[in-house]
């Protein structure tokens, strides 16, 4: 299974919206009071593995973010993770064996990752940014 067919079903399955942006598919999530979370999905290549990768944007850093509480948070997630690139935006991903990981265990990483983002997003930002 392809990254667009994983991320078109999980669509499916959360009642969310699919489409392809090139390289990249994503999935609209949708969340309580109307809210949604773009997640999207793309394989990486890894030797020989083919990793899928989902992620969400949620913003950047300013000066007012303390990166160590935030980071802290990794420690209550279950799938996925809060990164800070280098370009300053705060990332919640995941990494997974595309070729081994089914529909079934691929939804709640979808899903965690559109719920944190969207709870990170209130709070640092104070808006649903996506």
């Amino acid at each position: 299974m392809t990254i667009f067919e994983m991320m078109h079903q999980v669509s499916l399955f959360v009642n969310g919206t699919y489409e392809r942006r090139g390289e990249i598919g994503v999935v609209d999530i949708p969340l309580p009071d109307g809210r949604h979370q773009l997640v999207m999905g793309k394989v990486n290549r890894y030797e020989d593995d083919a990793i899928g990768i989902l992620y969400t944007v949620i913003g950047k850093m300013n000066k007012s973010i303390d990166p160590l509480p935030l980071l802290r948070l990794n420690q209550v997630l279950r799938y996925s993770k809060i990164t800070l690139e280098e370009s300053g935006d705060i990332i919640v991903s995941a990494n997974f064996e595309i070729t081994h990981t089914s529909i079934a265990e691929c939804t709640p990483i979808v899903q965690e990752i559109a719920a944190f983002s969207d709870l990170l997003e209130s709070v640092l930002f104070e808006a649903d940014r996506t």
